[in-house]
């Protein structure tokens, strides 16, 4: 799957600040396999 559309389904899970709170550093990848 196409990282673009990772990114628009972990948006849709998680506001962007949200993300940032959690883990700054981490790549929308590592954190979409986090939630897995």
């Amino acid at each position: 799957m196409p990282v673009s559309l990772l990114d628009s389904q972990l948006a849709a899970l998680v506001p962007p600040e949200d993300v940032i709170r959690v883990d700054g550093m981490a790549a929308p990848i590592a954190l979409v396999e986090d939630i897995r």
